[in-house]
């Protein structure tokens, strides 16, 4: 089983996710399923909206169809479960979110602690739908049939902490992600 992308055999950049979704429909089996714990494939855990192939892991793309549902469904991008309301998002200094989609804190975690390309030159996030804007204005409703770039919201920038700082941290911690379950009820996780 090969791990290196074979220039020969690699569908074009734009095509890797179409193919594994081939591969799914023909054999039945999903090389990166959705859920928690993440599964690997001879290295970190996968994020969910990481192309496989052929046992090849797709770093460097993002499977378009996973980041679509993402955005659609309020899903995770990194494990592709149900978001809560208030999700984390990693965004440059400008407010341009990363992958445009949101994580839960624990995904969030796994993110900063394996992916290489996550620096200090990047804001970590506490967000709602409501933060995130598309080309300036609020994300449509409902959802264009392709992904969209998001951004966030000045004052969601305003709010957001750089990566590997204590406020970064402290948005990590499980108290910032807990809810009201209602009246008279303890609060919970929402990871």
């Amino acid at each position: 089983m090969t791990t290196l992308q074979d220039a020969t055999k690699t569908p074009p950049p734009n095509q890797v996710w179409r193919h594994q979704d081939a591969a799914m429909q023909a054999s039945g089996v999903d090389a990166c399923p959705a859920g928690w714990p993440r599964p690997r494939v001879h290295g970190p855990p996968l994020p969910w909206i990481t192309p496989v192939l052929d046992g090849v892991v797709y770093w460097t793309q993002l499977h378009g169809g996973r980041l679509l549902r993402c955005q659609q469904d309020h899903l995770c991008q990194v494990c592709g479960e149900r978001l809560p309301e208030r999700m984390l998002v990693l965004a440059d200094l400008d407010g341009e979110l990363v992958t445009d989609a949101g994580m839960h804190r624990r995904r969030a975690l796994l993110s900063l602690t394996v992916c290489e390309g996550v620096s200090p030159r990047l804001l970590l996030a506490e967000v709602t739908p409501a933060d995130l804007r598309h080309k300036g204005w609020p994300s449509p409703d409902p959802l264009a049939d392709r992904w969209l770039r998001w951004g966030l919201t000045p004052h969601a920038v305003a709010g957001a902490a750089r990566v590997g700082t204590a406020e970064a941290d402290r948005l990590l911690t499980l108290s910032a992600h807990r809810r009201s379950l209602g009246p008279g009820q303890n609060e919970q996780e929402t990871e």
